[in-house]
């Protein structure tokens, strides 16, 4: 509140900030206030429109549910993406265990749901283009004195990431909430909520429903390189389809014969790691007569040494934060794809719990 009231330290936030992606070679900025008054509502469009007008690409943070009515999501979008944070309507702290994402409301829900929050976010004027849906790739557990839905909790919630909340549904049986669209289990003292790449792909539908800008995930890292929901992801936001090469709409169709090239290298989505953590590329989704041949090589950013350059999943280990940035062909050893780039964010340990982090995945509409 302090920051947004002084117009002269809006200023001065502005002026460090584009100094700060002028030195980087960042593409923009990502600003996430959060318990916003509705006093300062004015104050963070005159901030956004001073970030968009000095940097250019300005994402904001913005919430499930305004319950302040301190976010003008028309005029914001005028200036800045919006991204949305589809999570926490069951948190640790909730009195019954629930979806933390649900799909849809009512019956025995409350009536927030993810449905809800995009069309209050279109019925408040926010532009669709410019509104991203952050979706979370974690789930809550809660001690529950039985599985009745929705059961009252007995104790504090504590978050559950992926890996961990599909091994208890793998022991004790997924079951499903037909009315939220949110898969769950039961241990026999915890109900555990959590979401699959058969969830997250219903999301994503919703979201091209409405025509939004895309969808992001709160976090990277938290699904563990799971590929069920990377392919799910990839199903329903690729540009073509790498399993259908004779598509005649596909630019890098093989039977096309203005393609050069019947290779075509996908190096995957961008993403953020830590230093320290041990990274894989994929380059799964290339595309071309078998067997393919890949090469990989480090473009810019601080060097590593790849192992295994010339496999499908090369990896690394991160000795020091930066924009890694690789790019990748595949071919017969003699033609070639053109190359196709992945980019790492690392980020310092010191700046978070190592655990953290989203990334935005465009939407083809």
């Amino acid at each position: 509140e302090v920051l947004l009231g002084s117009e002269s330290a809006r200023a001065n936030l502005v002026d460090q900030l584009a100094a700060h992606v002028q030195a980087t070679g960042a593409h923009g900025v990502n600003i996430d206030l959060e318990g916003l008054p509705s006093s300062r509502r004015e104050q963070m469009v005159a901030l956004t429109a001073a970030l968009d007008d000095r940097i250019g690409e300005v994402v904001l943070a913005t919430p499930a549910v305004d319950w302040s009515g301190a976010w003008d999501y028309s005029a914001l979008t005028d200036h800045a993406d919006l991204f949305i944070m589809g999570y926490g309507y069951h948190w640790g702290g909730s009195t019954y265990a629930g979806p933390t994402d649900p799909l849809l409301a009512g019956d025995i829900w409350p009536k927030w749901s993810l449905s809800w929050t995009v069309d209050d976010y279109l019925a408040n004027g926010a532009d669709p283009s410019r509104v991203i849906l952050g979706l979370p790739l974690y789930g809550y557990r809660w001690s529950t004195a039985d599985d009745s839905v929705p059961a009252a909790t007995t104790g504090s919630g504590t978050a559950v990431f992926w890996t961990s909340a599909h091994a208890t549904a793998a022991t004790h049986g997924e079951r499903f909430d037909d009315q939220s669209r949110s898969p769950w289990t039961w241990d026999g003292s915890t109900q555990t909520w959590y979401p699959t790449a058969e969830s997250v792909g219903e999301r994503i539908d919703m979201a091209l429903e409405a025509k939004l800008a895309g969808v992001g995930f709160w976090a990277l890292n938290y699904d563990d390189g799971d590929p069920d929901l990377w392919a799910a992801v990839a199903e329903r936001t690729a540009a073509d389809d790498p399993e259908d090469p004779d598509d005649p709409d596909d630019p890098e169709d093989p039977d096309d014969p203005e393609d050069p090239s019947p290779y075509r290298a996908d190096a995957g989505a961008p993403f953020l790691a830590y230093v320290g953590d041990g990274v894989e590329l994929s380059g799964e989704w290339s595309d071309g007569p078998a067997p393919l041949v890949f090469r990989w090589e480090q473009r810019s950013g601080p060097a590593v040494t790849l192992s295994g350059p010339d496999t499908m999943h090369p990896s690394f280990t991160v000795a020091a934060p930066g924009t890694h940035v690789f790019e990748l062909w595949v071919g017969d050893g003699t033609t070639w794809s053109d190359p196709a780039t992945s980019h790492v964010v690392v980020l310092d340990p010191g700046a978070g719990d190592g655990r953290s982090g989203c990334a935005v995945a465009p939407l083809t509409l």
